[in-house]
Order: structure tokens, then sequence, then C-alpha cells
């Protein structure tokens, strides 16, 4: 009788050992799951925060320069830009948007201020920044980020040809 029972505590701690091993491994199992698509998450998160980032910021100095005869698609020192102009207590302010050495950068100078591409401040990493005036009141901007990948944003101006916006 003896016999039994000790072989049947063997079998029922050898069940037990072999129960909390599954589970462990089902537990480590679902971590490294779970941790993958964590990870998966934040990356996709982090590249459509990229993305938003750039379109806000595009549009919003855009709009915020969106007077007549004040935004215009120049070249400036060999790169294609947007200036923004305005009239601030009697001195001409430019501000530049460019691309330059992988960045979206901006720059704001007074009219005879000598300037250069370096000067600017890296804004939103980029590989290309092409600004175009569709029509009168149509700005698209064009944009490559820093996977490659090419954006194109539409952005309707207040105030076309030199016309106040009522």
């Amino acid at each position: 009788m003896k016999r039994i029972r000790s072989s049947s505590r063997k079998i029922d701690t050898a069940f037990a050992v072999l129960l909390f091993a599954v589970f462990a491994a089902i537990a480590i199992l679902v971590v490294l799951l779970v941790a993958k698509q964590y990870k998966i998450t934040t990356e996709v998160m982090e590249k459509d925060y990229r993305t938003r980032t750039a379109n806000s910021y595009l549009r919003e100095i855009v709009h915020q320069h969106d007077k007549a005869g004040s935004i215009s698609v120049d070249e400036f020192s060999g790169t294609c830009a947007l200036r923004f102009t305005e009239e601030v207590n009697g001195y001409t302010i430019h501000t530049f948007v460019y691309c330059y050495d992988g960045y979206i950068c901006e720059l704001t100078s007074v009219d005879d201020a000598a300037v250069s591409l370096d000067s600017g401040t890296q804004l939103i990493p980029a590989k290309s920044l092409v600004p175009e005036l569709v029509d009168d009141d149509l700005l698209k901007i064009s944009y490559t980020d820093e996977e490659g990948i090419s954006r194109n944003l539409f952005i309707k101006l207040n105030c076309p040809t030199g016309k106040e916006a009522s």
C-alpha cells in the first residue's frame, strides 16, 4: 500500500511541475508576443506623429502669412523655397522654408541681411521639399520624409493674387 501511495505522490508532483512549466512557457510566449506588438505599434505611432507634425507645421506657417502678396515660391541659395514676406516697423522681413542637409529648415532675415542655407533652424527630418503655386489660391507642397516616402500637401490660400481676405 505504501508503494502505491509513494508512486501516486511522485505522479502528482510530476504533474504539478509539468503544469507549472506549461504555464510558465505560455506566460513567456504571451509576454514576447505583446512586446513585439508594442514595438510595432510605437513605430507606427512615431511615423504618424512625424507626418502629422510636418503637415501641421507647413499648414500653420502658410496660414500665418496668408496675406496679400506675402507668399511666394522662390529660389534661395540655389534651393527651391517658400518665401513669406511682411513689413514690420518699416523693415521687410523674409521667412524662408526650405530643405537642407536632411531637414526642413526655417530662416527669418531682414531684407538686406546676408544669410546662407546653413543659417536656418532645422525643424523636421526630410529629404526634399518642393513648393509650387498650382493656382492663384492653391499651394502644393511636395516633400519626401526621412524614410523616402513622398507626400503632397495642398493648402488653399485665403488671399489669392493680392486680394485681402474679407
